[in-house]
Formats: C-alpha cells, structure tokens, sequence
C-alpha cells in the first residue's frame, strides 16, 4: 500500500499463488487464468 493509500502491485514479485484475493478484506482482487 502507497502513502496515499491507493494499492499497487510489482508483478514481478507475483507468483500467482492468489493468496493475494483470499485475503483482500473487501474482494476486489480475482485471479484469473490466463
């Protein structure tokens, strides 16, 4: 999370585990197969 709150993802970093969706309280993250 930035300073100014907003949400930003390296996706770099992604390993496409999804743990990221399970644990968005508020579900704005979907993984989906590419």
């Amino acid at each position: 999370q930035r300073s100014d709150g907003k949400i930003e993802f390296d996706y770099d970093y992604c390993k496409g585990c999804g743990i990221c969706s399970v644990e968005c309280p508020v579900k704005a993250i979907k993984m989906v197969e590419e």
